[in-house]
């Protein structure tokens, strides 16, 4: 770079930058750009880590794969850096998953003979779009986890040791997928 910086042609300066910011899709996949290699770089991996190939449909492997979604708080963004782009991506590489799990149904601690379900973070603009993705060749299924939002090892056992509360627990998360 310093030879660049030296030279005083802004256009050759700001190619080399645009080559280092570009994230977005690219016309060869990882393998063709030399990226699987036993012991990668660091500078590779961070030139890298925004692009992607352009076929987001091809898939190299046969198996499951799974995606997490999580919805983003503020207080989570100021204190580690997390992917808030998840839904996002989930739809951009559709064709590379055969699973998608978004973290949107909360059990908060509290009532546990109702087990009043938080359903304030389901997206359905986003299942209307991964849906719209599926095709007869590929589906995706959608597969939401639920959080037991402060709840103890304790308060998890008690439900395990009680047919009315897995009978309640069960009722709830029915009337939360109708």
């Amino acid at each position: 770079m310093s030879n660049l910086s030296n030279s005083g042609n802004f256009f050759e300066v700001t190619a080399y930058i645009y080559l280092l910011l570009y994230k977005g899709p690219v016309d060869q996949d990882v393998f063709q750009r030399n990226l699987v290699v036993k012991n990668p770089k660091q500078q590779d991996i961070l030139h890298e880590s925004g692009r992607y190939f352009q076929n987001t449909k091809y898939r190299r492997f046969k198996g499951d794969v799974l995606g997490y979604c999580t919805p983003v708080s503020n207080y989570i963004v100021t204190v580690i850096y997390w992917n808030g782009n998840g839904f996002e991506i989930s739809n951009i590489f559709h064709g590379k998953f055969t699973m998608v799990s978004p973290v949107w149904l909360t059990f908060p601690f509290g009532n546990t003979s109702t087990y009043q379900l938080s359903t304030h973070s389901v997206q359905t603009k986003w299942i209307k779009e991964m849906k719209a993705n599926n095709n007869v060749n590929h589906v995706v299924k959608l597969i939401p986890r639920v959080l037991f939002e402060h709840w103890s090892i304790d308060d998890i056992i008690r439900i395990h040791s009680s047919t009315q509360s897995q009978t309640q627990l069960t009722v709830s998360l029915l009337d939360a997928a109708k």
